[in-house]
């Protein structure tokens, strides 16, 4: 995914790339690390996605529950043309829980909020990847985000989670580390090729990457929201769970019945 992948700069082809990038591989870098990264780029996806996930989730939502979404998921190729290694939101997820919205669309504006901070928990877990809605085997490791749903959060999301329609989620977010992947017998690029051949076995749909060339994340960083959205740059970020609240949770109702003691001294007859 070469012509989207720098912030004000465009490639019509791999040579062309190629070209720029052995003559300017830290400019390369630090323009790819640039843009703060948001919204989805269109891509033929190679339908890996099963329907054994959509219907994984068969709580009715309600006020006061939580939903888990994954806002993230490591080693798949996304529309940005990039893939994310294991470990790459560690330090973000600490240094961000409790300070990240979830909006709608990456719209921060109000109305559009589907959980303020305070109900927001970030954290960094593995799941398999048939939970996904990805019909592989294995697991991968995953960004989450667990919100809170009060009479506060955005009504079209309340309503899309209660009724399962497929959301997807998307982080904005910004590169701090990486380096290029790219598949070439060429010696000025034997250390892209090294991590070429490294990462990409690792791959979930590694046959989306159609040029030979990705963005390996090393690091990266949470901006402010993640949000919940219909075409996301990585398609393997679905909701995978829903937290009945306690308070909703069935309690017991069973009432022992009272005795009256005094009633039973007095009256008792021991007569035969």
């Amino acid at each position: 995914m070469i012509v989207k992948a720098f912030k004000g700069k465009e490639f019509e082809s791999k040579e062309e790339f190629i070209s720029f990038f052995k003559s300017n591989k830290q400019q390369a870098v630090a323009l790819k690390c640039a843009a703060i990264k948001e919204g989805a780029v269109s891509l033929n996806y190679s339908n890996k996605f099963s329907e054994v996930q959509k219907d994984a989730i068969t709580e009715v939502l309600k006020y006061g529950d939580d939903v888990t979404n994954v806002i993230s998921s490591m080693n798949y190729y996304d529309s940005h043309g990039d893939v994310h290694l294991e470990g790459n939101w560690n330090k973000s997820a600490k240094e961000q829980n409790g300070r990240i919205h979830h909006a709608m669309n990456h719209d921060l504006s109000v109305g559009n909020i589907v959980a303020y901070p305070k109900d927001v928990k970030i954290s960094v877990s593995r799941v398999a990847w048939k939970e996904l809605g990805v019909d592989i085997d294995g697991s991968t490791e995953v960004l989450l985000g667990n919100s809170l749903m009060t009479d506060k959060s955005n009504p079209d999301a309340f309503k899309g989670y209660r009724d399962n329609v497929g959301f997807k989620h998307s982080p904005r977010m910004r590169y701090i580390d990486g380096a290029f992947a790219i598949k070439s017998d060429d010696p000025e690029l034997a250390k892209e090729n090294a991590l070429y051949e490294k990462v990409y076995p690792m791959v979930a749909n590694k046959e989306d990457i159609k040029d030979g060339i990705f963005f390996a994340v090393k690091q990266a960083a949470l901006v402010g929201e993640f949000s919940t959205v219909i075409n996301p740059s990585n398609e393997a970020t679905p909701r995978i769970k829903t937290e009945p609240s306690k308070d909703t949770q069935e309690k017991d109702t069973h009432v022992e019945p009272s005795i009256d003691y005094q009633y039973l001294i007095k009256n008792f007859n021991t007569k035969n």
